[in-house]
């Protein structure tokens, strides 16, 4: 397939286009330790394309639980691929050993967290490429702060509301 692909891309006429491959979620999926090996093997072999970038996700807490399970004699999937990952380098951190390569999504302030919802909000009535955009109408000043604190976690705050688009309920 990537060889195929490749020809394509060597003869497209809009240069520099990219090709994004994002697997969502794997520590949610069924055999989620075989799922993963073989999106390291996707990585592996997309590394070879310059136009191909595959964008995997699962909670960081999975993956270091993933990473304990190697054997002792196990070579990490991960080191062999790190010189075609994007990792954040923190400081200090060339002397030390490398942990897993993870962007991690921080959390919105309260205030950011608000402004978002109410953006949601505003765009609600207004699709985009035919797509509605899901929004609670409840008010964020009438959740109760337990379900704003939750909302300050970006996916929390899409799933939120997603789930109170279709009806005419209210968020708590």
């Amino acid at each position: 397939m990537f060889d195929h692909l490749h020809g394509q891309w060597k003869n497209d006429r809009v240069e520099g286009r990219r090709l994004l491959l994002v697997l969502d979620a794997l520590n949610e999926a069924p055999f989620a330790e075989m799922v993963t090996d073989e999106a390291l093997e996707l990585i592996a072999v997309a590394a070879c394309y310059p136009w191909c970038k595959v964008i995997l996700s699962t909670r960081q807490e999975w993956l270091s639980l993933w990473a304990g399970k190697m054997g002792a004699q196990e070579k990490s999937r991960l080191e062999e691929l790190r010189p075609w990952l994007y990792v954040v380098e923190q400081p200090g951190e060339h002397m030390q050993q490398k942990g897993p390569p993870v962007l991690t999504l921080e959390p919105f302030s309260a205030e950011q967290a608000a402004e978002v919802y109410r953006r949601y909000q505003a765009h609600a009535g207004h699709p985009i490429d035919g797509k509605r955009i899901p929004a609670c109408r409840g008010a964020w000043e009438t959740l109760i702060k337990p379900t704003r604190e939750l909302l300050t976690n970006p996916l929390y705050l899409h799933l939120f509301m997603e789930a109170f688009r279709r009806s005419g309920r209210r968020g708590r």
